[in-house]
């Protein structure tokens, strides 16, 4: 019963480390994220954002009778919120888990 335990810490300490690198490179991808939130990659949050582009959509209300009608530019904070985690460098982000995790568990 005690080499069970033991394995288990050792596995979960293994585990620990692991995830310092993962942590440091999620760090990296999020801080390229707010660093080129105004770049020219963010192209959906600057359409969304521009009342002379798409930000001058009207959207249908969310329910039916006490909703109103908005603009898609009312969404500018949240599509610049979503550019923080979902950017090019999460593509990045997804490789090297996909690389490190076949190399070392194989």
């Amino acid at each position: 019963f005690g080499d069970k335990i033991a394995l288990y810490f050792t596995w979960l300490g293994f585990y620990t480390k692991m995830l310092i690198p993962a942590a440091i490179v999620g760090f990296l991808c999020f801080m390229y994220g707010l660093l080129s939130m105004d770049s020219s990659d963010n192209i959906p949050s600057k359409e969304i954002c521009d009342p002379k582009l798409a930000g001058n959509i009207t959207l249908c209300p969310l329910c039916d009778k006490v909703c109103t009608y908005q603009r898609l530019k009312e969404s500018c904070v949240f599509a610049k919120i979503t550019y923080l985690f979902d950017n090019p460098a999460t593509v990045f982000f997804c490789d090297i888990h996909v690389f490190l995790g076949y190399n070392i568990f194989r």
